[in-house]
């Protein structure tokens, strides 16, 4: 089931780097100190499925 709540704990990763983050309570997160760009985010948690935003 789909709520489009915010999810704590994600892993969020910018793919074929070392930059990531954590989501917090609400869902949200921040990576700084990149250039800008067009990246390919990977969001993962254990217990839901990987998902892979590309062209962001």
């Amino acid at each position: 089931m789909k709520s489009n709540e915010g999810l704590a704990g994600v892993n969020i990763f910018i793919k074929g780097t070392y930059y990531g983050a954590a989501t917090d309570v609400d869902g949200y997160y921040s990576i700084s100190q990149i250039n800008p760009g067009i990246y390919d985010i990977e969001a993962s948690i254990i217990g839901y499925k990987v998902v892979l935003q590309t062209g962001i």
